[in-house]
């Protein structure tokens, strides 16, 4: 007897849109995180709403002069306003968990409810690691970084 097979287009899939909130929400750093340039993690959604592969943040650096002071003229005495971008590429990290309809059927939890917390909470290890590495990088070069114990004794 011939079986019915479904289409792949006939599939449907739904996706937990309130996943990276919530893992985001409970992660400690999350008081440091925000959308201004005075929140030390800056977060951006620009990727959201267009699509691309990365975002280029413009970096302006800071004046280091003595300036005028008093009477002194001002021209003549000016600086150079450095600046130069900072391109974020976008990489998606995945990770999954298997579970089969048996699996399901022959558990007395809820096994799927429970893959999805155990990925949660590899999604935030990992997102606190990353932030911890990314805290101890330093700058190796125009828009160029590297973790501290990789950096060469120049940079």
């Amino acid at each position: 007897m011939p079986l019915t097979t479904i289409s792949a287009a006939n599939i449907q899939e739904i996706w937990d849109a309130d996943f990276f909130k919530a893992y985001v929400r409970q992660n400690r750093f999350k008081r440091y995180m925000g959308t201004t340039e005075n929140s030390i993690i800056q977060t951006r959604s620009d990727l959201t709403k267009k699509a691309g592969d990365g975002i280029t943040l413009s970096l302006i650096t800071e004046l280091v002069g003595a300036g005028a002071t008093g009477n002194g003229l001002l021209e003549g005495n000016e600086e150079a306003l450095g600046n130069f971008g900072h391109k974020i590429e976008v990489a998606t990290i995945r990770h999954a968990v298997a579970v089969t309809d048996n699996d399901q059927q022959f558990t007395g939890i809820d096994i799927r409810n429970a893959g999805k917390e155990m990925l949660k909470l590899w999604c935030m290890a990992k997102l606190r690691a990353d932030i911890i590495t990314a805290l101890g990088s330093i700058s190796t070069g125009v828009g160029t970084s590297a973790t501290y114990a990789a950096a060469s004794a120049a940079a």
